[in-house]
C-alpha cells in the first residue's frame, strides 16, 4: 500500500488516542471496529514489513547502541550512470555497511538491506510486532570445541560500541552522587539535633527533675 495510506491510519488512530485521554482500550476498540476490517479485506499482512532503515535503527537500539548514523554521498565514479549515490551505515563513526542506489533515498534503503543481511536479520511483520530480527548463529569454540551461540550482531557491535558501558558509568555516578547527598543530609540533621538549645523546647517537652530539687 502507498505510504500516504499508512499516514492516514496513523493520524486517525493518534487523534482518537489523544481525544480519548490517551486511553489504549478506547483506541484499540476503534481500531478493531473501523480499521481492522479494512486491513483484513484489502491488505495481506504477510506482505507487510518494516522499512530497512527502520529495522536497522530498531535492531541497534534493541541491542543497546544509540550511535547509528547514515552518510550519503555522490558516487565519484563518473562512468556510473545508474548508481549515482552511495550510502554508508555508521556505528560510532565506523562504517559497517555500504550500498549504492539511483538516489540518496534508494542508496539508504539498500544500505539498510546490506546491514540486515550482514547481521542475519529477517524482515519482521509490521502487524505482528515481531522484532526478534537477529538470528543466533552457532560458533565453534577453538579451545574446548563446544558449540556456543553468539549473534552476528554481537560480533559486529561489541568491538566498536561503548554505549552500554557509558550508561553503566553514568548510572553508577548518579547513584554515588545521590548516596553522598543523602549521607550529607543525614549528617546535617544529626548535628542539628546534637546542638539543639534546651530553651528551644516546645511547650509540653518537659525535662523531668528531682522533686527535692524542685523543693529547694
Amino acid at each position: 500500500p502507498p505510504k500516504v495510506l499508512g499516514d492516514v491510519f496513523e493520524s486517525l488512530i493518534g487523534a482518537i488516542y489523544v481525544d480519548s485521554g490517551m486511553d489504549n482500550d478506547i483506541a484499540k476498540r476503534y481500531y478493531d471496529r473501523l480499521l481492522s476490517p479494512f486491513l483484513d479485506r484489502f491488505v495481506d499482512s504477510g506482505q507487510l514489513s518494516l522499512h530497512t532503515v527502520v529495522q536497522t535503527l530498531l535492531i541497534c537500539q534493541g541491542w543497546g547502541c544509540g550511535m547509528l548514523t547514515w552518510a550519503c554521498r555522490h558516487n565519484p565514479d563518473q562512468m556510473e550512470f545508474v548508481n549515482k549515490h552511495i550510502c554508508d551505515v555508521k556505528i560510532h563513526d565506523n562504517i559497517v555497511a555500504t550500498a549504492m542506489g539511483g538516489s540518496a533515498r534508494h542508496a539508504k534503503y539498500n544500505a539498510g538491506s546490506a546491514f540486515l543481511q550482514l547481521v542475519g536479520a529477517t524482515a519482521p511483520n509490521a502487524l505482528s510486532g515481531d522484532m526478534r530480527t537477529a538470528n543466533m548463529m552457532p560458533e565453534r569454540n577453538s579451545d574446548d570445541k563446544e558449540t556456543s551461540c553468539r549473534s552476528k550482531l554481537d560480533k559486529l557491535l561489541k568491538p566498536i560500541c561503548t554505549c552500554l558501558e557509558i550508561r553503566r558509568a553514568e548510572a553508577a555516578e548518579a547513584a554515588a552522587v545521590k548516596a553522598a547527598e543523602a549521607a550529607a543530609l543525614e549528617a546535617g540533621e544529626t548535628a542539628a539535633n546534637m546542638n539543639e538549645d534546651p530553651s528551644d523546647l516546645e511547650e509540653g517537652e518537659l525535662v523531668c527533675m528531682d522533686v527535692d530539687t524542685i523543693g529547694t
